[in-house]
């Protein structure tokens, strides 16, 4: 096995599952409930609530005796052990307090801990080689995955049924590395799409097609990323497969869709948006949908703007429809990036923040008041002076890679594991960890996500959310216990909701766009000439085209600088009103 190291934003470089829910205490307004782990985990979590109107003053805990109470406040609905507990029995007792001061009566459950083996897969480098200074997937110890691959082992053969997941990663396509395509195959090529609009930025010499082979997202000065590779290996590389390479978080339970939007120099706006609409299963440019929608989207990738009203539609009505969609916050901290990226931006996603193999933020992981949680990015050879940078490969999460340098057609020794840094890289964590408790129950939708991850991540920053960690580390077999208990509350319904954002025209925000292309939407009975009109000449070339109605398309409508603000835009035959959005075509890159 071959090895490199690069970074994706530059380029080389308690009791059983049955019974997880039960309502110890029957009086009014207090119940207790453990994690739905409490067999298998050394440090439970127990969480109460309270029946009818909350209002309760405050609560009070004791724990395994029921006279050593500490009291807390009324936001306060959970207790975790602060040391891992050794094999035996352990009860919390927890009561409420009325307005007048008067506590209830004690409402209590006990766990039962026993120890869990963790799951070793047989890949090499799961564990580490000579070649990886003997440091395997570090990554996936760090959320704590083989635990969560023992128990549902357990549960597996106590005769638990999973279901396959499939999970969309919208990136750079993919390529035929081993590790990916195998025989067997954990990459569902039939089902994969290239939605780059553009022959140009494809490299392939056609527009929108069903193959979603990288080509190479490089130019004469950077070499190729081969991003989608590298992503979709965290979550899918072939696992126990003879013992090569990396094992996926998936343990070959979850699929990828490669969708390829990303060409030479990124992608735009509008192919992010028929990608994300293709995984979906919702009307798109190719007139294609996938045989099976993808339960989970992967975007590694970003754009640094407020807002980007196009994608942030499609990400709407994908959402609605319970799939959940996970983004890389973004890796310009030390360019003094105080916000995320876009789409992690959006009200729509899972934003996903570095950390390193110390479980510090990544000294490049962007902060942001959207932050939900985060997963290991690693450090790479960028901060050598960074006090947690080893040289070693506790540096670099290991992934499935072609090596950077090469062009397309790549040849068979151009297939590597390489080392890659950044919140790409962290992000498919997160995206894996929750299409694979999704082949347990796959009712998830984001609301119940961002609620698993409140529950049950390691909390590294401030106490609570924070602008770095949002909730903290991801520990995928705490993150399963959360969300046995939020399922079995019916805590999950699927909206149906879809539909458009409010009838607007905008304006150009601060921020990177195609300068030749806008995306229009109108809705007219009619064939009509539309023609975007400025009220400066140098800020607007008018140009006539014909459009009809219903048409959703790029077109060349006006010449736009990168400063311009779209200050009116009407013809002669036509209203304001008939024009629905004029939405623009930002360009997105890896991450």
């Amino acid at each position: 096995m071959k090895f490199i190291k690069g970074i994706f934003r530059a380029v080389i470089i308690v009791s059983a599952l049955s019974d997880c829910n039960i309502i110890v205490s029957q009086m009014p307004g207090l119940f207790i409930k453990s994690t739905g782990l409490s067999d298998y985990e050394v440090r439970p979590t127990w969480f109460w609530e309270v029946y009818g109107p909350d209002l309760v003053a405050g609560f009070r805990y004791s724990f395994n005796v029921e006279d050593d109470w500490k009291e807390v406040d009324a936001s306060v609905r959970s207790f975790q052990p602060a040391a891992p507990l050794d094999v035996g029995t352990y009860t919390l007792h927890v009561q409420s307090q009325s307005a007048s001061g008067v506590w209830s009566r004690s409402a209590s459950e006990s766990v039962i801990v026993r120890i869990l083996s963790p799951y070793t897969p047989t890949d090499l480098l799961f564990t580490g080689t000579v070649a990886t200074d003997n440091i395997g997937q570090w990554s996936l110890e760090k959320i704590h995955l083989p635990e969560l691959w023992g128990y549902l082992k357990v549960l597996e053969d106590a005769g638990l049924q999973r279901s396959e997941v499939i999970v969309a990663v919208i990136d750079t396509g993919y390529t035929n590395h081993p590790d990916l395509i195998g025989p067997p195959t954990n990459l569902l090529i039939d089902q994969g799409y290239d939605l780059i609009a553009s022959p140009i930025d494809a490299e392939d010499g056609d527009g929108v097609d069903p193959d979603a082979t990288d080509e190479g997202d490089g130019n004469i000065s950077v070499d190729n990323s081969w991003h989608g590779s590298g992503v979709a290996s965290v979550i899918a590389a072939l696992s126990d497969n003879g013992g090569n390479g990396v094992a996926g978080i998936g343990l070959n339970s979850v699929k990828v869709i490669p969708i390829r939007a990303l060409g030479k120099n990124g992608g735009t706006t509008y192919d992010i948006a028929q990608s994300i609409r293709y995984a979906a299963g919702l009307p798109n440019d190719s007139g294609k949908v996938p045989d099976v929608v993808a339960k989970i989207i992967n975007l590694s990738i970003g754009a640094y703007v407020s807002s980007d009203p196009y994608v942030d539609e499609a990400l709407e009505a994908v959402a609605g429809m319970g799939i959940i969609v996970v983004a890389a916050a973004g890796n310009e901290r030390e360019d003094g990036k105080s916000e995320v990226a876009y789409p992690a931006l959006s009200d729509h996603v899972v934003a996903v923040a570095a950390t390193t193999y110390f479980d510090s933020i990544a000294p490049y992981s962007n902060p942001g008041d959207l932050v939900d949680v985060a997963a290991p990015g690693g450090i790479g050879d960028f901060f050598p002076s960074h006090l947690e940078y080893t040289n070693t490969w506790r540096d670099w999460v290991i992934a499935a890679s072609p090596k950077f340098e090469k062009t397309h057609p790549l040849i068979s020794d151009d297939y590597v594991y390489a080392g890659i840094v950044g919140t790409s890289i962290a992000t498919p964590h997160v995206a894996g960890v929750l299409a694979l408790l999704c082949t347990v129950d796959n009712r998830m939708d984001l609301a119940a996500a961002l609620e698993i991850f409140e529950r049950s991540s390691m909390d590294l920053g401030p106490q609570g959310k924070d602008r770095d960690f949002g909730h903290g580390l991801l520990h995928a077999l705490h993150a399963f216990g959360a969300y046995n208990v939020i399922r079995e509350e019916v805590l999950l319904p699927i909206s149906s909701k879809t539909g458009n954002p409010e009838l607007r025209l905008q304006s150009v925000p601060v921020g990177k766009i195609d300068e030749r292309h806008l995306i229009v939407r109108l809705h007219n009975e009619n064939t009509v000439s539309a023609k975007a009109l400025g009220h400066a000449a140098d800020v607007l070339t008018a140009k006539g085209v014909t459009l009809v109605s219903g048409h959703v398309g790029r077109d060349n409508l006006v010449q736009v600088n990168e400063a311009a603000n779209i200050q009116d835009v009407r013809e002669d035959l036509l209203t304001e009103e008939e024009v629905v959005a004029v939405f623009f075509n930002y360009r997105y890159f890896p991450l």
